[in-house]
């Protein structure tokens, strides 16, 4: 097999571990979005964006504004009687979710270039 036709294997590899690597962001950052009654966190998702990129965020219209929030309401009881501020979660939860995840998400993206590149003896050598 050619170096071209390996190469080629690659770009599938490298997007399922793009796409592995989002899961494992969305999985750390849901543990860290505050919830009220769970429409939030539910609304986590994510989704291939071509040509070789994931995205990971929130359906919730108002995700950007709780992500964005300073947390000085924290321990301060809640509006609607449910709790405290911020006793479930923390303020720019998906930013923290992505720099906490790191090293997973490159053992998830490295792992499934090793695998790919171990089918191609081009690449072994």
């Amino acid at each position: 097999m050619s170096l071209d036709a390996a190469l080629a294997d690659m770009i599938p590899a490298a997007e399922k571990g793009l796409y592995k690597a989002g899961n494992i962001i969305l999985s750390r950052a849901v543990q860290l979005t505050p919830m009220d009654r769970g429409y939030l966190r539910s609304s986590a998702f994510v989704r291939p964006e071509p040509p070789h990129a994931v995205v990971v965020g929130y359906t919730a219209n108002y995700a950007y504004h709780v992500h964005q929030a300073s947390g000085r309401l924290r321990g301060k009881p809640r509006r609607s009687g449910r709790g405290r501020y911020w006793d479930n979660g923390e303020p720019q939860f998906l930013k923290k979710a992505a720099d906490q995840s790191r090293p997973a998400v490159v053992a998830a993206i490295r792992d499934e270039l090793l695998r790919a590149a171990k089918t191609h003896e081009v690449l072994r050598k």
